[in-house]
């Protein structure tokens, strides 16, 4: 345990590090004047796409991660040493870690997405080079998130495999510290106030456990993250060019995160109109945001031949490893269609087994009926306690602050658009999610910030502020109650798996789906030289021999070729 712990502290150094490291050579900033919460988002990003770039070329062996966290370790020694904050910079290493440490113990990855594709594609990263065309043995892989790449990174010779379940759960626990952090300081008016509020309620209650993290909630955090700090920035006047740039950095990984959080480019596109800073797209620094929105686009194409699959406009269907029109299981056409499907409740459609296409049932609102009778009723469940939350907030203003009718100022004027712009983006993207894959996961920062911009717009704009800091304390304690309760609720999941032994006992679970935890032996089930697909012996792939997949049908569905010294899987022809 004592290891774990150790590795969860190096690791928040060794974002903290290349944060401050890269974006004070960006900015030309006196290096490591002061650390800030930022700067462990700033060094997941950076360090991210270094593996996307290196992976273009090499495989995230051990040899290369371990360089990677080498000199993560070194720069983040430099930072402390010149420190000014280094008793607050102590005490984020310190909160992350603890948070880290509880959420990882004797945890689960999360399931079954971890044990489909997400494992089994961080496995791939640490043997192999970038595979054209590996969707094609998967189509799931063409869905990987950003967050293999830097899973990938932290299996290296001080963590070993075990290292790739830390970077998920720094990530998470950085955010959940962040959004209470905000709650504490910058909750100057009803609106944050109330903002602040929920956004640490609704993350603390719901997202907290290590295998509820997945691509989609680390997306969906960033998401709120990028709109209170729109927001905060058009409050202050925070109009220069890092807030820009801060901004579309945040966009573009939480775009790498989660195709669907392709709204969050409304916010620096926004940005840039309302503060009339269009100079701010012709600056060099510009040419990083752009780099790095290629280097996902590149990586995309050369996976599945599509820019974002598997929207079939953006395929190139000339490239001899793409499977448009192949009729193969990662056609595009039809994994949009079926999946669309299945986000509409089609596993549980009472009139399946042939009696309806997937197409049929996407069309005219024939998944409506099925679709309220299931994921409706889960996306309820899921934000009942933010509906409470909302009732405890009515009837504390109700009692303690009185109604002001609405009046809007010139200095608010701005900060008034840019929430009601907020809203807007998350009516729409509401709206698109429902038509297109109204399924929890997809889209629940869309509808959960609209829910709370509603509440902090209201709260703001027609109720005083006298007795805010009283209300403020209320709310503090509230929050205290549920990091406690969240707390408890942990330590009997880990006092009831203290006596379970297993393999990396007691970090999470990434080899097996079962108790044991024990490594894989895969099954060949293609070979092409020295290169072999496997399948799992037991349910999932986890974390195994690569490249593994459990679609047995794809040995009669692909071919392989050697292009220099790059591995290309292309559909068989018919």
């Amino acid at each position: 345990m004592t290891f774990l712990y150790i590795s969860n502290l190096l690791t928040v150094l060794i974002f903290l590090g290349y944060g401050n490291f890269i974006n004070s050579l960006i900015f030309n900033e006196n290096r490591a004047v002061k650390i800030q919460i930022f700067d462990i988002f700033y060094g997941v990003i950076y360090l991210s796409f270094i593996a996307i770039l290196i992976n273009f070329f090499f495989p995230l062996n051990k040899f290369i991660n371990s360089l990677l966290i080498l000199f993560g370790i070194i720069i983040s020694i430099r930072v402390f040493i010149n420190l000014k904050n280094f008793t607050e910079a102590i005490k984020i290493c310190f909160y992350v870690a603890s948070i880290s440490f509880i959420i990882m113990l004797l945890a689960h990855s999360n399931r079954p997405d971890a044990g489909l594709y997400h494992l089994p594609f961080i496995s791939i990263l640490n043997e192999n080079k970038i595979i054209f065309g590996i969707s094609n043995i998967h189509f799931r892989f063409a869905h990987t998130s950003i967050l293999q790449y830097i899973s990938a990174v932290f299996n290296n010779y001080l963590f070993l495999d075990k290292g790739v379940s830390l970077p998920i759960s720094i990530i998470l626990s950085s955010l959940l510290f962040n959004f209470y952090k905000n709650f504490k300081l910058n909750s100057k008016n009803n609106f944050f106030l109330i903002f602040n509020f929920l956004i640490s309620s609704f993350t603390i209650l719901k997202v907290s456990r290590y295998n509820d993290i997945g691509n989609d909630s680390i997306g969906h955090l960033f998401f709120f993250l990028i709109i209170w700090y729109f927001l905060w920035c058009i409050s202050k006047s925070k109009n220069d060019y890092k807030s820009f740039y801060v901004l579309s950095l945040f966009s573009i990984f939480a775009f790498a995160n989660k195709i669907f959080l392709i709204f969050a480019f409304v916010f620096p596109i926004f940005f840039l109109i309302w503060t009339n800073k269009y100079k701010y797209l012709i600056e060099k620094k510009t040419v990083i945001l752009l780099f790095l929105l290629l280097c996902i686009f590149i990586k995309n194409i050369i996976i599945s031949s599509c820019i974002i699959y598997p929207i079939k406009t953006s395929c190139i269907s000339s490239f001899s490893w793409s499977s448009v029109d192949k009729k193969t299981h990662s056609d595009p056409v039809i994994r949009s269609i079926e999946g669309e499907a299945a986000a509409k409740g089609w596993a549980t459609y009472k009139g399946k087994g042939g009696e309806i296409s997937y197409s049929k049932y996407n069309k005219n609102f024939t998944w409506l009926e099925n679709w309220k009778e299931t994921h409706l009723i889960y996306t309820l469940k899921k934000i009942l306690p933010l509906f409470l939350l909302i009732i405890f907030i009515l009837s504390v203003f109700i009692f303690r602050e009185k109604f002001k009718s609405f009046k809007l100022t010139n200095k608010d004027e701005l900060f008034f658009k840019s929430i009601i712009l907020s809203l807007l983006v998350g009516i729409f993207g509401t709206i698109y999610w429902f038509l297109s894959f109204p399924i929890y996961r997809y889209g629940y920062s869309l509808f959960v910030s609209m829910i709370i911009l509603v509440m902090s717009f209201t709260m703001n704009f027609y109720f005083s502020d006298k007795n805010k800091i009283g209300i403020k304390k209320i709310f503090e304690k509230c929050l205290i109650f549920f990091i406690i309760f969240v707390a408890i609720q942990n330590l009997i999941r880990i006092s009831n798996n203290i006596k379970t032994d297993y393999k990396d006992y007691p970090w999470p679970k990434i080899y097996a789906f079962d108790e044991r935890n024990l490594l894989q032996k895969n099954t060949v089930l293609y070979s092409f030289k020295d290169f072999n697909i496997y399948k799992p012996n037991y349910r999932l792939c986890m974390y195994s021999n690569s490249p593994c997949t459990h679609f047995s049908n794809i040995k009669t569905q692909i071919d392989i070729k050697k292009k220099g010294n790059y591995i290309v899987i292309f559909p068989r022809k018919n």
